[in-house]
């Protein structure tokens, strides 16, 4: 229901009248009278974790690319994967040379990367500072593994595909006119029915965003 009202909102806003903006302010340069214009660049996410994970926070790396339609609705695509692994206690039934391997204890970790469509909309682009909201619609891959006793990456034992969503309020500052930065907090769901050891609420919370929008505005 959650991911339902987020939809709902994004679709609103998306169809609301569009009224004449004046040029964009930008803290470092001059503006110009584009109204379509096109951006791309690199971002970095920090996703955080509940309390059956290790790792408090771990940062996921990616990029995005798209176009800005009338200076308020946002159409673009992106790719995110995790920098580093998060780790966790499970009951692991497995096999090794033959035997049956059964610890009710056993150290595991999972990685996983997603990509797919970005949404939102910008509220008063014209400002130097202004606010966007933002959400992915997208699919990713996965891997939940043993941890060996030496802390290298073991037995894979499950690869589940999963489905995300991703939105996020973010604070946008036009530095000059070819140059965006903005961060963002918010919150990430993620459907974990195919995982064996981890849940969708294990999975799923908060994110924190920083990233540079490079194009034409």
């Amino acid at each position: 229901m959650k991911q339902l009202a987020f939809t709902v909102v994004m679709i609103f806003l998306f169809t609301y009248p569009v009224a004449a903006q004046e040029e964009p302010k930008t803290l470092l340069g001059t503006s110009h009278d584009k109204v379509t214009t096109f951006y791309w660049g690199p971002d970095l996410k920090w996703h955080f974790h509940g309390s059956r994970m290790e790792e408090t926070v771990s940062p996921v790396l990616g990029a995005s690319l798209g176009v800005i339609v009338n200076r308020k609705v946002i159409l673009g695509i992106g790719g995110w994967g995790k920098v580093t692994r998060t780790s966790f206690y499970g009951h692991y039934i497995g096999k090794n040379d033959g035997q049956i391997i059964d610890n009710p204890h056993q150290k595991m970790a999972v990685g996983y990367g997603y990509g797919g469509l970005v949404l939102g909309v910008v509220c008063k682009s014209n400002r130097s500072v202004h606010a966007t909201f933002t959400s992915v619609f997208g699919v990713g891959s996965s891997n939940e593994y043993v941890i060996e006793s030496d802390g290298d990456h073991g037995t894979t034992f499950n690869s589940p595909g999963f489905g995300i969503i991703e939105p996020m309020l973010n604070m946008e500052m036009n530095l000059t006119r070819q140059l965006r930065v903005h961060v963002g907090l918010g919150y990430r769901w993620i459907a974990a029915r195919r995982f064996e050891q981890l849940s969708s609420g294990d999975l799923s919370g908060l994110s924190l965003q920083t990233a540079i929008k490079i194009g034409r505005y």
